[in-house]
């Protein structure tokens, strides 16, 4: 048994064997039937996905059109503005700065 778990780990097997065939029967099971939402990087995305909630989308706000003390309910007010959509809900909003720290938009996630 040792024998058989050392060459799966060490993979001495050539590309003719039966072996070699079922890795890559595997890697490409691996690559078309995994969710693309594991390999999403952005946290509330990821969050959502795995809720069962739908995606969100996301939508900038610059400075001049929101301030940092601004209430759930101004936000989600000027994103129905902007995007002339009635049942907009807002799920999280992100600061971006420029390199010296100053907020210059805001990202905001809907739904």
């Amino acid at each position: 048994m040792w024998n058989g778990i050392k060459a799966i780990i060490l993979w001495t097997y050539s590309r003719t064997t039966w072996q070699y065939d079922v890795l890559c029967v595997l890697i490409l099971a691996f690559i078309f039937l995994t969710p693309p939402g594991w390999f999403d990087t952005n946290e509330g995305r990821v969050r959502h996905y795995l809720q069962g909630q739908p995606a969100t989308t996301k939508v900038i706000l610059t400075s001049d059109q929101l301030s940092p003390e601004s209430s759930k309910e101004e936000i989600e007010k000027r994103v129905r503005d902007l995007t002339q959509t009635p049942n907009v809900q807002v799920i999280a909003t992100r600061p971006i700065q420029d390199q010296s720290g100053k907020t210059v938009a805001f990202e905001v996630d809907i739904r």
